[in-house]
């Protein structure tokens, strides 16, 4: 019988056997020893298995035995997915698949990505996934060769959001002072209705920040209506950097919409949230976040504690 759980620290071991096995001797029959020793190297430091801790991992056990490992780096990209040799053609790899399909449609992911090595990519083919383009990729005095692929969640444009169609990304050199100046004062309005424990004079102090930080963010997402702007968000790297909404329209989905789209397109896995706003925090763990860490005062050092919220694709 076959359990599909969590990896936890003392499974580590096996996973990085497990790893360096199936490169040996399944990838082998595409990729030469030493391609195969450069595509393993990082695996000698023990804190290359430590990442998958903090990662959505999962391992597939047969008889107590790790027979696979899957692990999402994100929920629109699979980073790592590997068979134990000895386990080949008994359902691991389905199973495996069906495991994280499950978990990135939970965070709101329409596909996924990954870059599949020559010997998986027809295991990849045959569960659906689409080739997008080749990669050489150096490691070390190797090039392996290897393809990036795509997979989308069947019925994907029934489940995805509505309200997705009404988001649009402003590029920076589109950002005029005359739109900074609307979008600053939708964040004032916001933050007057949600953020109750300022003062109107300590807005003022942080408005002062506010239009540098929209007009550098990289990635300024509107939510509009009717042609109104009604909210907006801003995303640097995979973090969630802002997220404010009309006091109008919230409880009415465009909050989720943001935040799903966030997730599923910019690859979103961590924000901050003020402490003493509980109903924000409530909402981002409702969609998947969780408190990883505390600090007792905000960016600017102002005394407003915040907390970093993590995505949490799934329970131990």
């Amino acid at each position: 019988m076959m359990e599909i759980r969590r990896i936890r620290r003392q499974d580590l071991p096996a996973l990085t056997e497990l790893f360096k096995r199936s490169v040996f001797e399944i990838a082998g029959h595409d990729y030469t020893p030493a391609q195969c020793a450069a595509w393993t190297q990082n695996a000698e430091n023990p804190q290359w298995a430590e990442l998958f801790l903090s990662t959505w991992t999962i391992g597939a056990f047969i008889a107590d035995q790790l027979a696979g490992f899957a692990n999402l780096k994100s929920p629109t990209q699979l980073d790592c997915f590997y068979v134990h040799p000895d386990f080949q053609r008994q359902g691991v790899g389905s199973a495996l698949f069906k495991a994280v399909s499950e978990q990135a449609q939970k965070a709101g992911a329409a596909f996924f990505e990954s870059d599949i090595s020559l010997t998986a990519e027809p295991f990849f083919r045959a569960q659906g996934w689409m080739a997008l383009h080749r990669n050489k990729i150096q490691r070390e005095d190797q090039i392996l060769i290897n393809t990036t692929m795509r997979f989308t969640f069947p019925n994907t444009e029934n489940a995805v959001n509505p309200k997705w169609q009404q988001l649009t990304e402003i590029p920076i050199q589109d950002r005029t002072p005359e739109f900074i100046s609307q979008l600053t004062r939708l964040w004032r309005a916001s933050v007057k209705e949600t953020h109750l424990f300022l003062s109107a004079e300590e807005i003022d102090k942080i408005q002062a920040y506010v239009p540098q930080a929209l007009a550098a963010v990289p990635h300024l997402i509107l939510a509009e209506k009717d042609k109104a702007l009604i909210g907006f968000m801003g995303i640097s790297g995979q973090k969630l950097e802002m997220l404010f909404l009309d006091p109008a329209y919230r409880k009415q989905g465009w909050g989720t919409a943001l935040l799903t789209y966030a997730i599923s397109e910019y690859a979103v896995n961590e924000l901050d949230v003020n402490e003493q706003n509980p109903p924000a925090a409530r909402f981002y763990e409702h969609l998947g976040f969780r408190v990883t860490c505390r600090r007792d005062t905000d960016d600017q050092g102002m005394p407003y504690p915040i907390l970093t919220m993590r995505l949490n694709l799934g329970k131990s």
